[in-house]
């Protein structure tokens, strides 16, 4: 389980996906591996807590089929 935002971005990017920062600051993950195609999940670039940390690695796995988890 990833314990940071940063560690959670650098595991999506080795797991493939492609990670942009939308106007808001918010991070966007983009399952396609490219920026501005397919489905993305946006992920708030400062968590609240660890709830809010492990609701974005979930929200992730169930939308883009990536387990951050495991990688």
């Amino acid at each position: 389980m990833p314990a940071s935002t940063v560690e959670l971005l650098g595991r999506a990017r080795k797991a493939g996906c492609a990670v942009s920062v939308s106007g808001s600051g918010h991070y966007k993950f983009w399952g396609s591996g490219v920026v501005g195609e397919g489905v993305s999940v946006t992920v708030p670039a400062t968590g609240s807590d660890y709830r809010g940390l492990r609701n974005a690695v979930m929200q992730v796995r169930s939308s883009l089929g990536v387990d951050v988890r495991l990688v």
